[in-house]
């Protein structure tokens, strides 16, 4: 919660002296750029430059890139399991992921993401009904016993990178808390939400353990049999499915766009013929782009199909730069403008979050390959 708030003051004090340095007035009103860097990798660039806004764009596109790799993945193993339960041997796991790739591919192109409205009211459901699902089959075999769960340190090191998976919302943050009516609120909010979420995640997580204890799955869906887990794998699987274009549109408006116009230039096509060709051109590239983003999530399903390696993956690189480097990092930065003043115990802290996060992404990143590919 509180890189969350750490992103939101960034952001409270780049606008102050964007504003503060264009106004003549005692009460300046934010400018119409000051809104440019409501998000990540815009924010990245008005601090930390350039660089920043490099580092911020590929980590935010490669998060959501790979996140789809891993939603692919856990599609493709479970509907492929469910169909084999039902006897629809043809179907496999690679002939499932291509196809979903295909149909995701579209979602590449989104430019309104409210069109996803009504996929984002069945997934919730979707997810609701399949939690309800694995409860039912967990609590009935819960026993205390099976809570003090022996774990061997690759286990604790996927457990702890995805547990910092959770943080991979950061890239909406800002977006969210700018587009509120009150953004005092955004806290209390904040708070909420994050206490209901955890709340979630440890019962599930206690009812879970104590049901499998050792032998729980990276996919708990593996520790599950019947014809009705056949059928909740499948709900659960469009759920997933309904998640994976909102990944798309985060990663590709605020990661792969940013590095295109860069890279490209402007993408209106006005001027002279010349011009016209070269806009042409910089079209083309920026659709092959979006679609390669697909193709790059697929290919990683296909040679890396474990679900639990791809999120500790993301957890323990892209998320840890995105969530603990880079805010704290932003933060040290601005606070040297003696306009801005923190207290000591303030900079200390954000200078302890920082220093873990490297030492997070180091250690997590080095020990999750190497396990799984030198182990």
């Amino acid at each position: 919660m509180h890189v969350n708030l750490l992103l939101v003051e960034c952001h409270r004090m780049v606008v102050f002296t964007d504003t503060a340095a264009t106004s003549n007035t005692h009460r300046p009103e934010p400018s119409p750029s000051s809104y440019a860097q409501t998000t990540f990798s815009g924010l990245c660039e008005a601090v930390l430059g350039r660089p920043g806004k490099i580092v911020g764009a590929v980590n935010l596109l490669l998060m959501q890139v790979f996140a789809c790799a891993a939603f692919f993945t856990f599609v493709g193993r479970n509907l492929t399991a469910a169909m084999h339960s039902w006897g629809f041997e043809i179907v496999d796991f690679r002939t499932v992921v291509i196809l979903f790739g295909i149909l995701a591919s579209g979602s590449t192109l989104l430019t309104d993401i409210g069109f996803l409205k009504t996929t984002f009211i069945f997934g919730n459901i979707a997810v609701l009904i399949s939690l309800i699902t694995i409860m039912t089959y967990a609590i009935p075999s819960f026993s205390f016993e099976n809570l003090p769960v022996e774990t061997t340190l690759p286990q604790l090191t996927v457990f702890f990178s995805m547990s910092v998976y959770t943080f991979n919302g950061i890239g909406e943050v800002l977006p969210i808390s700018s587009s509120m009516e009150d953004t005092a609120k955004y806290p209390k909010v904040l708070a909420c939400s994050i206490g209901m979420l955890y709340l979630v995640y440890l019962v599930f997580a206690l009812a879970v353990s104590g049901s499998f204890g050792g032998k729980t799955q990276g996919m708990v869906f593996d520790n599950l049999e019947g014809p009705v887990v056949a059928f909740v794998k499948i709900f659960h699987s469009l759920a997933v499915l309904c998640t994976i274009p909102l990944k798309y549109f985060s990663g590709i408006k605020d990661g792969l766009v940013p590095l295109l116009d860069m890279m490209l230039g402007p993408r209106e096509c006005v001027g002279t013929s010349v011009d016209q060709v070269n806009c042409s051109l910089n079209a083309t590239i920026r659709l092959g782009t979006r679609l390669a983003t697909v193709v790059v999530s697929v290919a990683t399903a296909l040679l890396v199909p474990d679900f639990a390696f791809l999120v500790a993956l993301i957890g323990g690189f892209c998320v840890t730069i995105v969530a603990f480097i880079l805010p704290p990092l932003m933060f040290f930065v601005l606070s040297l403008d003696p306009r801005h003043k923190f207290s000591a115990l303030r900079q200390l802290l954000n200078g302890l979050i920082l220093a873990l996060g490297v030492c997070i992404c180091v250690v997590l990143t080095t020990k999750n390959l190497k396990d799984k590919f030198f182990t």
